[in-house]
């Protein structure tokens, strides 16, 4: 699946990691860090601690995770579902801080769902999180926002890009596959030279010739998926992740 499924550029910051993930062994890929002081901490379970920050705006704990010069980048706004593109980026602590105080008057006490934070090829942590679905009793309206953060070695964030609405996950988009006649809305994310590498070894190639591969899988998958891993990241332009059955 395409690096940017999750809407953020596949694209990293100069200089945020020097290696690719096979260098790293399997603790760095699970997020354990050592800071240059020897301390040990682990970028997915801050990432998570930031988001549990954001639900309940504490500002100065949520001060005290970012760099001297990190840089917030928004992308889409509220203005996205009406087809008008948003682009704002922020660039120093004290500035970053200001734009998270009036964006959090939206999310904070407001997330019901956190999807696992996931590693990216590079190091990045990403994250998917949410409101409840709108109800009849809702006075605002649902977000759904996907997060990218960079990690600079003291554990501290250095770079924060943000997609409002977020389109779906590669976990959510298998779901969706695996969800009988939900499976048709897998076609708005296909591209039209897209290519299924069947495990017979079989090249499906094409959009329409695609769509309909997936749909004789959906048929078979209905009912039968006990569970579906998060998506990881194998390169910044392809992620993978495990259905069982």
């Amino acid at each position: 699946e395409d690096g940017e499924a999750d809407g953020i550029d596949a694209s990293e910051p100069a200089g945020a990691s020097e290696a690719a993930p096979l260098e790293h062994g399997e603790e760095w890929r699970r997020g354990e860090r050592v800071d240059p002081k020897g301390r040990a901490y682990n970028v997915a379970s801050l990432h998570e601690m930031f988001v549990h920050l954001v639900d309940r705006a504490k500002m100065p704990d949520l001060k005290r995770l970012l760099a001297v010069d990190v840089t917030f980048e928004l992308r889409g706004g509220q203005g996205a579902a009406r087809g008008v593109a948003q682009h704002e980026i922020v660039r120093g602590r004290d500035a970053v801080l200001d734009k998270l105080r009036d964006l959090e008057r939206t999310h904070a006490g407001r997330i019901a769902h956190l999807e696992p934070v996931t590693l990216t090829a590079l190091g990045f942590t990403k994250v998917v999180w949410r409101s409840a679905a709108r109800s009849a009793k809702a006075r605002r309206e649902p977000f759904r926002v996907a997060e990218r953060i960079a990690w600079n070695d003291k554990g501290l964030i250095e770079r924060i890009v943000r997609v409002d609405p977020a389109p779906p996950t590669h976990r959510e988009w298998v779901h969706t596959l695996a969800g009988g006649d939900r499976w048709v809305a897998v076609r708005d994310f296909l591209h039209e030279d897209v290519r299924l590498f069947a495990a017979s070894g079989r090249v499906v190639r094409g959009k329409s010739a695609v769509a309909e591969a997936l749909g004789m899988l959906a048929v078979r998958m209905r009912g039968r998926v006990r569970s579906v891993t998060a998506g990881i990241e194998l390169s910044p332009t392809a992620s993978q992740a495990t259905i069982s059955g």
